[in-house]
């Protein structure tokens, strides 16, 4: 097509959209062409409200300017295809409109902003005494003043850990400071919601105690099982949080939702080191995370829910809010919520207003890791930080209308749940369960505050006594600002009723359900297909009280799977499901991330369409448990060591150091005895014990001074191999799901909770490793553990260094930590496999059948790889 003629059509478009708009009232503002002109498909929120602010505020961008002179119509056809997006549907960033004569900003009045209001969960001013005879907690402290007075009178909370995936209940007061300003109140089992977080943790030894009184600010401390009397300040002099929510044109926006999710705070008062953060680079997330570790409402969650006792605000008629009781130099996110707006996480700092330093952002250039990933970019966009009295500027958003019927009965479904799943621009990630609403006694819904671009997609799911499926449905496109319509038929399923119990005491056990459905076209993929291709959650919390009701789908046998706390933990009870081994197989068609050994029950369920619910009773053993103590050379406890074989012997990495010298190991019996393994790496000490269930009181395990081996590898013509990564195995090689021999050692290291640093491995294409070091770039990288599988095949990780072995440039390697006492076989690993499971993932034999010596130091000499044998059969 002549450039001619696509500059004509363009133009032509250009005017109809104007003209369409203009009819509306609005008119094309230089920000949003601007932002069209200058950015494709996926640019970032802080990016538009740069523009458009800077705009409004008359001080237009470069790119602004360029646009006024028609300097930018080259540029733009040299895009056409975007150029044609951006401005007939504006892409992913949502279409906005700007005034051409936009107010001027103006700063805070003191009434300007409404007083704020506070949702329909209040607390209760009355403390709640504890459940008597039940065993529980004690919390007490004293509250006091920035001068250092008791300040009697406020009222103290406890805000249970919740775990993101139902609306926070209300919290009661629990006690009222005395004149000394001290409170003490005992909370007991029963007083645990059964919305609080229970899986692999203690819920009165993980939750917030809060202060508040009349005209002070907010105090909270996060307990934890050794936390005792606690000092609370509530300081007098209040900083209240404002700001002004402005549409694209700079115009006012009233009614919008200002909804706290959290405040943090710095551990001793220096908030500087988290400015720091935020100028070189780091998103504000991992910012706060990092250098503002006393944080309220867990800012680790993925899908967090409002506190109940943090009060909301609504923007008045001309855009601002405030939220009152916060100190300065913290950080406040809030939840923006409208109807014509796209619902954002914004974060505030509190304090005198001022502009806030310009962060950098890390460019390709700057990605020598492929941290930012093209397909997982829009995760990785830093969110909004604002000064105390910025403007933020709100994208129009998307609302979704329609309503939800019964598909056999065809009546409308009341109280379903209808809420986001998958929103435009979010790359892989499915499920974005964040924003929701529910239908009405009609089974009509209005869900607002989607991204206006399309690609977004809501699920709904029934809460009444009907078992109707799930169900996730694309929103279909629409016109501009008309509301997209979407009416939903729900088929029926039937009723899995689970039942979670511990066989020794009978009570009830927290944890999550997964759901594998076997595949629809059983000619198709083999293996059961993941709960997310099915509209259903990865994991279905399992409330406190052990029931869950599951509507599962009729005539397609599936695998319930249930977890009672992933992973291990100082609470863990229960040992990995005892046919794990078996069921990994039949998981196959799901997702990598789903592992047999994450479970510790499974149930086979084949339900028929129109039966009765199908009872599932989990009932979990923890009576196969065997505990023991570490002790060194001179009998002393020896605590942070590493530990293999704790859970299961299935795979041997190790997860976290022990706190202390107590150990206990799950799920062991007779039939399969099992090699447990422990080095601790400071003081240089290792030892292991053979664990048979049987074994009478606790065991007690002398640790011993830990070997070591060196050597040089070198190839077939004698030159050094540099950078090989080397590994212990077994050999024979075993399969995958095995269980691991009595005879032959591990080799330990922490991959998950060792110290951050700044390296970033790259393994190449022929198995060879080079490390190297972002520097002051690291920040936005700190606490990640990515691997990129790289375009020419090599493999890329960042957050640690790799912890495994490898040769230096002349082909040597050390590998210390070696348990004395065991057999050991030393492979050259293919560095791109991270768990190879079989011989085609290993270059070759290092050295094999090598056992050391408490102490020793074993010098190999020169050596060359050779080949592996065959696996077991």
């Amino acid at each position: 097509m002549p450039v001619a003629t696509l500059k004509s059509q363009l133009e032509r478009g250009r005017k109809k959209l104007a003209d369409a708009i203009t009819a509306r009232g609005y008119t094309f503002g230089t920000a949003l062409l601007a932002t069209a002109a200058a950015t494709t498909t996926g640019s970032s929120v802080p990016k538009l409200n740069d523009t458009i602010l800077a705009a409004v505020a008359g001080s237009p961008t470069d790119t602004v300017a360029a646009l006024i002179k028609g300097e930018a119509v080259n540029g733009m056809l040299r895009k056409a295809k975007y150029a044609l997006l951006a401005l007939l549907g504006l892409g992913a960033v949502g279409l906005g409109v700007v005034a051409q004569q936009p107010p001027e900003p103006q700063p805070p009045a003191a009434d300007a902003a409404p007083a704020a209001d506070r949702p329909g969960a209040a607390p209760a001013e009355e403390p709640v005494k504890p459940a008597a005879g039940v065993p529980g907690r004690t919390f007490a402290g004293k509250v006091l003043g920035a001068d250092g007075k008791p300040v009697p009178g406020a009222k103290i909370y406890y805000c249970f850990p919740d775990r993101g995936t139902a609306e926070i209940p209300a919290v009661p007061a629990r006690a009222t400071t005395n004149p000394d300003g001290r409170f003490t109140f005992t909370l007991g089992e029963r007083d645990v919601p059964n919305t609080a977080a229970a899986v692999g943790n203690d819920p009165l030894r993980g939750g917030f105690l809060v202060a508040k009184a009349e005209g002070r600010t907010w105090a909270w401390e996060q307990v934890h099982a050794d936390t005792g009397d606690v000092v609370l300040t509530c300081a007098g002099d209040t900083v209240p949080v404002r700001g002004r929510i402005i549409d694209l044109q700079g115009q006012p926006i009233a009614g919008v939702r200002v909804t706290p999710l959290g405040v943090a705070a710095p551990a001793k008062g220096d908030f500087s080191a988290f400015m720091k953060a935020f100028e070189r680079g780091e998103t504000v997330g991992g910012a706060v995370r990092r250098h503002l570790p006393n944080f309220w409402h867990d800012y680790s969650a993925i899908q967090r829910r409002p506190s109940p006792l943090l009060p909301a605000a609504t923007t008045d008629a001309k855009g601002w809010f405030q939220l009152d009781g916060y100190a300065a130099e913290r950080v406040v996110e809030v939840r923006l919520e409208g109807d014509a707006i796209e619902t954002q996480d914004v974060y505030f700092v509190t304090g005198k207003p001022g502009p806030l330093p310009i962060p950098k952002r890390l460019t390709e250039a700057d990605d020598t890791a492929g941290f930012f990933r093209r397909e997982m970019a829009p995760q990785r966009e830093p969110k909004v930080l604002k000064a105390n009295g910025d403007s933020y500027v709100a994208a129009p958003g998307l609302v979704v209308t329609g309503v939800v019927r019964d598909a056999v009965s065809g009546k409308p479904v009341p109280a379903a749940v209808v809420e986001t799943y998958r929103l435009a621009g979010q790359g892989r990630f499915l499920q974005n369960t964040i924003y929701r609403t529910t239908t009405d006694a009609e089974g009509r819904y209005r869900l607002g505050g989607l991204p206006l671009a399309h690609g977004s997609a809501i699920r709904v799911r029934n809460t009444g006594d009907v078992p109707l499926l799930p169900v996730v449905k694309d929103i279909p496109e629409t016109k501009l600002f008309v509301p997209a319509g979407l009416d939903i038929a729900l088929a029926r399923g039937v009723w899995a009723e689970i039942t979670t119990t511990d066989r020794a005491t009978g009570k009830p056990v927290a944890g999550d359900v997964s759901y594998f459905v076997a595949p629809e076209n059983p000619n198709g993929p083999k293996g059961n297909r993941s709960p997310t291709e099915t509209g259903y959650d990865r994991q279905v919390n399992v409330p406190n009280d052990g029931r869950l009701r599951l509507a599962v789908i009729p005539d397609r046998p599936a695998v319930l799977a249930f977890s009672a706390a992933p992973g291990l933990t100082p609470l863990s009870r229960y040992a990995m499901a005892a046919d794990a081994v078996k069921r990994q197989e039949s998981l196959r068609g799901a997702s990598p991330g789903w592992a047999a050994q994450n479970y510790n029950a499974f149930a086979d369920i084949d339900p028929k369409a129109g039966s009765d619910p199908i009872p599932v009773r989990f009932t979990l053993d923890s009576s196969r448990r065997v505990e023991g103590k570490l002790i060194g050379p001179d009998g002393k406890p020896v605590s942070g060591a590493l530990a293999s074989g704790l859970l299961h012997d299935w795979y041997t990495e190790p997860l976290m150091p022990l706190r202390g010298a107590e150990f206990a190991v799950l799920g062991v019996g007779a039939e399969h005895p099992r090699l447990v393994c422990f080095s601790q790496s400071q003081s240089k000490l290792a030892g292991s014990v053979v664990v048979r269930g049987d074994e009478k009181g606790p065991l007690v395990v002398k640790l011993q001074p830990a070997a070591s081996v060196r050597g040089r590898l070198v190839d077939d013509a004698g030159q050094p191999v540099k950078g090989a990564r080397l590994g212990v195995v077994e050999l024979p090689l075993a399969r995958a799901g095995e269980y691991h021999s009595t005879e032959t050692g591990v080799l330990l290291r922490n991959r998950i909770g060792g110290p951050l640093s700044n390296g970033v491995t790259t393994i190449k294409k022929d198995g060879t490793v080079a490390t190297t070091d972002l520097g002051a770039n690291a920040g936005a990288m700190a606490n990640t553990w990515m691997s990129t599988v790289n375009p020419d095949g090599s493999v890329t990780t960042t957050g640690r260094r790799d912890p495994d072995p490898a040769t230096d440039d002349d082909g040597r390697f050390t590998v210390a930590g070696l348990v004395p006492g065991l057999k050991y076989h030393l492979v050259w690993k293919d560095a791109r496999r991270p768990r190879p499971p079989a011989s085609d993932d290993w270059k070759g034999i290092v050295f094999r059948d090598v056992v050391f010596k408490p102490g020793e130091d074993k010098d190999v000499g020169e050596v060359k790889s050779q080949p592996l044998p065959a696996e077991k059969k």
